[in-house]
């Protein structure tokens, strides 16, 4: 499971279910489809459930992209482990290279 929700005190949620999703090896990148959050339409997350090139071992890696200029203030969750993107313009996209144990997606 892995969800994107806004840090407002009205939290809207965009869950994406990567339940019935095949994991091969690491530096395998999986891409959401587009969506909208927080008034900000066009964004996507790359998830890479066995990590990345610069992730440590066992880790996942989870990356937010968009709009360059896109003012972000959310949560972003991987199964219980939780992440804060809050006052960050995405640029070229934003995220964690060890988001979680990978053991735990």
């Amino acid at each position: 499971r892995v969800e994107i929700g806004s840090v407002a005190s009205n939290p809207r949620v965009w869950k994406w279910d990567i339940s019935q999703v095949k994991f091969s090896g690491a530096n395998k990148k999986i891409t959401s489809e587009k969506f909208g959050l927080c008034g900000v339409e066009g964004l996507h997350l790359d998830f890479y459930p066995v990590g990345d090139s610069r992730a440590s071992e066992g880790q996942c890696s989870v990356y937010l992209g968009g709009p360059p200029t896109a003012l972000l203030d959310v949560r972003i969750w991987v199964d219980e482990t939780k992440r804060v993107f809050e006052g960050k313009c995405l640029g070229e996209g934003w995220g964690w290279a060890d988001f979680a144990l990978a053991q735990d997606t």
